[in-house]
């Protein structure tokens, strides 16, 4: 009998109340409060043991490593639809004899995949010019 009172005057959370509390630690390290500013608080204004308060932690930081593989696999499926969208339009311009449309379609395609990029210094010395003045015609064409 003594054990079941015992019981009944558990400090368990609930669910819900996990979550609030989650939710909450998840909301300080966003804003940049570091971990060990987070744990002490969440001990004392969740009334929870250090151990439980790294154990919510870790379960912040497996969402959100979930969620940014969710995102890769989505932006990777966004891509591969973006090219299929090209590669549609390429078929449909060459068809029709129109190669400059086809052309741009394929520029496009291969900004898309990052055929194009420039290295850092020159995109800066680039802009400069145009800050400065100093640019001509073809490097006006080049940043654009």
């Amino acid at each position: 009998m003594n054990r079941l009172r015992h019981c009944t005057k558990s400090r368990r959370r609930t669910k819900a109340q996990r979550e609030a509390h989650l939710r909450l630690m998840e909301k300080r390290l966003i804003e940049g409060t570091p971990i060990s500013a987070v744990i002490p608080e969440a001990m004392t204004k969740h009334r929870i043991r250090e151990r439980q308060a790294f154990k919510d932690l870790a379960e912040i930081k497996r969402r959100w490593q979930e969620a940014g593989q969710q995102i890769q696999e989505e932006t990777k499926m966004a891509l591969g639809m973006a090219l299929k969208r090209r590669e549609f339009l390429w078929y449909e311009a060459v068809s029709k004899g129109d190669y400059r449309t086809a052309l741009e379609v394929e520029k496009d395609r291969c900004n898309l995949l990052g055929l194009y990029l420039l290295d850092l210094k020159e995109k800066v010395r680039l802009l400069e010019d145009r800050l400065y003045g100093t640019e001509t015609t073809e490097t006006c064409k080049i940043v654009a």
